[in-house]
């Protein structure tokens, strides 16, 4: 069942990579449970953060990210490097990415 989680993760994001949709973001935030789907997401999560379009459900998915990250995995370590390399450019968003990022392991 993960595989096809993971692999249909996989294609949505290669196929939309400019245009993501809220539904897309939404499915990754429950999918977030499961390793390669964190890694999938966390590459892209920068873009999706600053798109207007996308904000609320982005947030979602950054603290899901942070709340299943696991720091005994080296996948979810990575995970968590390119967390912490996110740029973040607005005042609230600062103030929800270090609320978010607090509940990292």
């Amino acid at each position: 069942m993960g595989s096809i989680i993971v692999n249909f993760a996989n294609e949505a994001i290669e196929n939309k990579s400019s245009e993501i949709s809220k539904n897309l973001l939404r499915a990754l935030t429950l999918a977030c449970g499961l390793t390669p789907v964190r890694v999938l997401a966390v590459a892209h999560l920068e873009q999706w953060l600053h798109n207007p379009k996308c904000t609320r459900q982005a947030q979602q998915l950054l603290l899901s990210l942070c709340v299943n990250a696991n720091c005994d995995n080296s996948a979810d370590a990575d995970v968590v490097v390119e967390i912490s390399k996110l740029r973040i450019k607005s005042k609230q968003m600062s103030q929800f990415f270090s609320t978010a990022v607090r509940f990292v392991c």
